[in-house]
């Protein structure tokens, strides 16, 4: 009867530490989206990273990529850039 419980207890602990790395996993994610939504210069909730501003703006990913660095309208996290909905929309006329 005891190799069952063993059984289930190493389970058991296999799964205790899957969820600890998807907890470290979903807090790290957190800290990254708070950072890109606290930014000085843009209001939570502005931006939006350059693929999905593509998608909804029909625009090229390397147009809104030249806008955000060079003309201010977003920011770079790591290797993505994120681009701000708002000034997106005024310079676009919506």
């Amino acid at each position: 009867m005891s190799v069952p419980l063993e059984s289930l207890i190493e389970r058991l602990e296999g799964l205790a530490e899957q969820v600890t790395a998807t907890m470290e996993l979903a807090r790290a994610m957190q800290a990254e989206q708070s950072a890109i939504d606290h930014d000085a210069k843009f209001p939570p909730g502005d931006l939006i990273d350059v693929a999905t501003a593509a998608n909804r703006f029909r625009k090229k990913p390397d147009t809104l990529r030249h806008w955000c660095e060079h003309e201010g309208m977003g920011v770079k996290r790591g290797a993505r850039w994120f681009i701000s909905v708002s000034l997106l929309r005024k310079r676009e006329g919506y």
